[in-house]
């Protein structure tokens, strides 16, 4: 559904479509109704209107003069500012909600509690875990080029959806409310291939928003959000109609956005260049109405009128601009995603506005973030999941279908942003330098961030120290935790790969694992490790093993020779007249540690000196298997000075 509006065919001296004084500025007749007035609605009239724009040589994303109904304006940015877009609300095309009783009492859709016309906000509802929604986005040109979208730009158009709707810290929308809905572009096509998530299509009349483009393009409107970039009929965005009026499933289901208001910086300019028309028309997408649609309502029955939310302030109609009015009794929610503010005033959906998108999904939507156009993302796709890592070692990573869980922070390379980020919480064996490294050990263009805390200060990031791949050190205190972040570079693949942790000391040393360990009663299989330097003049060695039995006892113990044989569980790997250090209890993280202290050895002939070489294993109890206890792997551990 769009916006009607009347228009003459006769031209005025400058050639453009002049509107019939039926229909007066500020004011549009409804789609729905017959109105024998209306000879063309907006997408007839604005398609003869743009079919052959002026384009700049500048560029595919330079777009010239613009002719609108009779006006010419310079460039976008003088057409957007102009009391003449105001008044023709041509900042959203979404049907508006003044629209006939009888139309609002059709049974559109079965009735639940984010019906077409009210709200009914449940707890059930409320943002209490993620919702991931896959996209595709068809990025449509002319053949003169107006009209293209680099990877990058569209990478980080989702970008600012996630930080919008998740109100990520350190982002615009940080002050907003965490609605737990998420986006990612989808990597695997209705067809099961490997996608990106972004298709180019060059097409003068589909750049034109004619020639139902949906019917050839689209991908599975169950499945994926298909957002469309063209010049959207001369509107910043539209959808054609909430998923409450039926059209969910056809391929007209469809987000249209204007290619230069499209991501980070759009070459539109300001007001309107920062992404944040796609989040008002994917809030549309998601079942909102503007907050001034039914104008003021009533306040005692505001699940029924107005936008239908009673915890936004009502307003008569839109505010332009970043200066709240009060037009309703209360303020003008300018920051709201839902109203024409300008894209840096806006940073929220209200609590009733994310119920309300969270049931939408669940009754209108239910395929779209169950299924996931792409497969589950990795288990630490969020900081609060992290994968732990215990002192130095390595890990593997796989950023694949992961979605951007952190803000754009990283200044480190040509964008601040990291994409498809996963999380790892790295706990500090030593005082020191830390170094956090993917170099050689990855096929794909790695970022790296370290922060103090999930959600905390970031303390290093960098892009690409060796070729694409990433290392970054900080200052770390012994026995600390750490956040690290690692993705691919904006608009690069996701993949795998390996993240190596080392602490360091001004002397030579080296540690090695070595054995194998099964499987005990934790479901993993328990692996010790060094931290520290492995220097006998700074005698910090701190050694570990995870993981292990929560609560129970074991010990740590070394010798000069490496061996391989049963017992208990596992395998016993040193040899050769072994030292104990102790009995020592796991935690109840199924983490078991021990500061080793050269300076008093079990016994004179274990004594650790600069230059020897011994083999450390841990010994631990297990009551939940046969043999009740077990062992890990093993490390060797060269010391130094």
């Amino acid at each position: 559904m769009r916006l009607g509006v009347s228009f003459s065919l006769s031209t005025d001296a400058e050639g453009g479509l002049r509107p019939l004084p039926d229909c007066p500025q500020g004011r549009v007749p409804d789609p729905k109704q017959p109105d024998m007035s209306i000879e063309l609605i907006i997408p007839l009239a604005l398609s003869a209107l743009l079919q052959a724009p002026p384009v700049s040589p500048q560029g595919p994303d330079q777009t010239g003069v613009i002719t609108a109904r009779g006006h010419t304006f310079a460039s976008w940015a003088d057409y957007v500012s102009s009391p003449y877009f105001q008044g023709w609300g041509l900042r959203c095309g979404t049907v508006p909600r003044e629209t006939p009783a009888n139309i609002l009492d059709q049974p559109l859709a079965p009735p639940n509690d984010c019906a077409y016309g009210s709200t009914n906000p449940q707890s059930e509802y409320d943002p209490t875990f993620t919702l991931d929604i896959p996209v595709v986005v068809h990025v449509i040109e002319r053949t003169n080029g107006t009209g293209h979208i680099t990877e990058a730009r569209v990478r980080s158009q989702i970008d600012i959806l996630n930080e919008d709707f998740q109100a990520i810290a350190g982002s615009n929308g940080a002050n907003g409310n965490n609605g737990m809905i998420q986006f990612h572009l989808a990597t695997v096509d209705p067809d099961g291939n490997a996608t990106t998530g972004i298709t180019y299509s060059v097409n003068n009349t589909w750049y034109n928003d004619s020639g139902s483009y949906w019917n050839t393009l689209a991908w599975d409107t169950n499945n994926y959000l298909n957002i469309y970039t063209n010049n959207a009929g001369g509107y910043l965005g539209y959808v054609p109609d909430l998923p409450q009026g039926g059209i969910v499933g056809s391929n007209s289901d469809r987000v249209v956005v204007l290619h230069s208001s499209f991501g980070d910086n759009g070459p539109i300019g300001p007001p309107y260049n920062q992404g944040r028309t796609t989040t008002h028309e994917v809030g549309h997408y998601l079942g909102l109405w503007h907050t001034f649609d039914g104008g003021c309502g009533s306040a005692s029955n505001c699940y029924n009128t107005g936008d239908r939310i009673c915890d936004t302030n009502a307003e008569s109609g839109p505010e332009y601009g970043c200066s709240a009015g009060s037009s309703c009794g209360s303020t003008d929610p300018i920051h709201n995603y839902m109203d024409y503010s300008e894209d840096l005033c806006m940073w929220e959906f209200s609590p009733e506005q994310i119920n309300r998108m969270r049931c939408t999904l669940e009754h209108y939507r239910p395929d779209l973030a169950e299924t996931g156009g792409g497969g589950a993302g990795p288990a630490n796709d969020n900081c609060a999941d992290c994968e732990p890592i215990i002192g130095p070692g390595t890990v593997a990573f796989d950023n694949t279908n992961a979605n951007t869980d952190g803000g754009a922070d990283c200044s480190d390379g040509g964008s601040n942003n990291i994409d498809a980020d996963v999380w790892y919480c790295y706990l500090s064996f030593s005082s020191g330098t830390a170094t956090v490294s993917t170099c050689g050990q990855t096929g794909i263009d790695t970022k790296i961030a370290v922060y103090d805390y999930c959600g905390g200060n970031l303390i290093a990031c960098n892009d690409d120290t060796c070729g694409t791949d990433a290392e970054v050190s900080f200052p770390v205190s012994a026995l600390t935790s750490y956040s690290i972040r690692i993705g691919s570079y904006p608009g690069s693949a996701e993949g795998s790969g390996t993240l190596t942790v080392s602490e360091g000391s001004g002397c030579s040393s080296s540690i090695s694992n070595y054995c194998t360990s099964s499987a005990n009663s934790t479901g993993g299989a328990a692996t010790i490790n060094a931290g520290g330097t492995a220097s006998v003049s700074a005698n910090d060695t701190l050694l570990s093993s995870y993981p292990v039995p929560p609560n129970q006892f074991g010990l740590f113990f070394y010798g000069p020779n490496q061996v391989n044989a049963p017992l208990g569980n596992g395998r016993l790997c040193v040899g050769g007249g072994v030292y104990r250090l102790g009995v020592v209890s796991s935690d109840s993280f199924g983490i078991a540690m021990h500061s080793l202290d050269i300076t008093s050895p079990p016994q004179a002939s274990g004594q650790i000196t600069a230059g020897s070489t011994w083999n450390f294993q841990y010994w631990f109890r297990d009551p939940g298997t046969g043999a009740s206890n077990d062992l890990s792997d093993a490390v060797q551990i060269s010391f130094c000075g």
